[in-house]
């Protein structure tokens, strides 16, 4: 199994429908989300693709708003499509989104939410294509929008990655005419605070300089398989010692936080429908 895909397996000390549950089900992004894809919906669509579904969540609630509508869900991972059928009676295939095992027209609607971002190159082209061969009506997406990709570094390797595994970035141009033969017909972005300035840099310069770890807990690197090690606790001293640079570091993050900041685009959603032929 390759880095990349041990990124996206790695259920540690948890089920994969425990995961699920308890961090995706109802977290507030999950459910603001899958609000704004029940909104966007088209009302004539009987069928619809979820290409990259994940655990499951998007379609479990766009069902719960249109029962009747016929479903798949299409995910590469084995582990995360059994849990997406255990916990919510979903038809889940096992497949790559480059190439669909679906018929032309198959569907009227087929959706990808947060995935576009995290395709290679030929990969991410052929899965447009294949997107655009299946759809009958139309294509909803979800992507990070105007996203300005940060990097961590690997020690080991010092390969430079974004720790979400995002490889590209969209904008009103790139999502234009994103789908050959359909049209854009709805957009609409979803805004959130900016980070606190110069956060983000800080951070950097202290995994650089050791003080903490270089990589996110939850991050492998995709080229060498270089994962955060746990350190162990060491025993606790008794004497009364001056607060830690950990607590300082927490009160100077509190006080960038109280800093007025501007809205950022957080990510969009964008609907197209085939042009009239």
């Amino acid at each position: 199994m390759s880095n990349e895909a041990d990124y996206y397996d790695q259920y540690v000390d948890i089920s994969p429908e425990d995961y699920i549950r308890e961090t995706q089900l109802n977290h507030p992004a999950q459910v603001e989300r899958a609000a704004k894809i029940i909104e966007n919906f088209p009302t004539e669509a009987m069928s619809v693709l979820d290409v990259g579904c994940g655990g499951g969540i998007a379609l479990h609630r766009l069902l719960g708003a249109r029962p009747e509508l016929q479903a798949v869900g299409l995910e590469r991972s084995a582990p995360t499509a059994q849990a997406a059928r255990n916990l919510f009676g979903l038809e889940i295939v096992e497949g790559s989104a480059d190439a669909l095992p679906f018929e032309d027209g198959q569907f009227d609607v087929v959706m990808a939410n947060e995935v576009l971002e995290h395709l290679p190159w030929g990969v991410f082209e052929k899965t447009i294509e294949e997107m655009t061969r299946v759809a009958r009506i139309g294509v909803l997406i979800t992507t990070p929008y105007a996203e300005r990709r940060q990097f961590v570094t690997c020690p080991k390797c010092t390969c430079e990655f974004n720790p979400f595994y995002h490889l590209r970035s969209f904008d009103d141009v790139t999502l234009a005419g994103l789908f050959a033969g359909f049209e854009r017909v709805a957009q609409e972005i979803v805004w959130t605070k900016g980070h606190p300035p110069l956060l983000y840099q800080l951070r950097r310069m202290k995994a650089a300089l050791g003080w903490i770890p270089a990589l996110p807990q939850h991050t492998i690197c995709p080229q060498c398989g270089y994962r955060h090690q746990k350190k162990r606790n060491a025993p606790k001293k008794v004497e009364v010692e001056a607060p830690s640079e950990r607590g300082l570091g927490r009160l100077f993050i509190r006080a960038m936080g109280l800093i007025p900041r501007p809205k950022r685009a957080k990510w969009a959603l964008v609907l197209y429908r085939r042009d009239a032929v």
